[in-house]
């Protein structure tokens, strides 16, 4: 009986140890074949990095644009507008807004929007526009006369 055990001992050694080879001819064959995966995982890592770089630098351009739009925007604020002293005058009949003397009448009905609030008013007198000022010619600088 032991010469039996024996016998299947060997046998079963022999198979073991062929397996065995073939797994690790096998494996060889396969390293051969398959890409270098820490080369690519390199890559990957550098693309997300470069990726989140990017993003950050875009997140903040969109930011400072932004920025400056909400700037722009409160400067072209009309109610900003009012609050340093101007006013818009519209007539009541129509709703045009008054540009110029010439549109208003004696006796009209104008609606004057202040920074805190709506007057109502009547226009009253001759409406003629005033010429502006002029300054002495000496008192400017040269080409400025077109200006003032």
């Amino acid at each position: 009986m032991d010469e039996i055990l024996g016998y299947f001992d060997r046998i079963w050694s022999y198979h073991a140890d062929s397996r065995r080879s073939d797994v690790s001819r096998m494996s060889g064959i396969l390293e051969g074949i398959l890409p270098d995966t820490s080369n690519w995982r390199r890559r990957v890592d550098d693309a997300a990095r470069s990726a989140g770089i990017a993003l950050v630098n875009r997140l903040k351009l969109t930011r400072l644009q932004v920025e400056n739009r909400q700037g722009r925007i409160r400067t072209l604020d009309p109610v900003a507008t009012l609050r340093r002293g101007y006013s818009v005058v519209q007539k009541v009949t129509t709703g045009d807004v008054v540009t110029k003397a010439g549109q208003v009448e004696v006796g009209d009905s104008l609606s004057i929007t202040v920074s805190n609030g709506i007057v109502e008013a009547t226009a009253g007198g001759t409406a003629k526009p005033k010429p502006a000022k002029r300054k002495k010619a000496g008192a400017t600088a040269a080409g400025m006369e077109r200006l003032l």
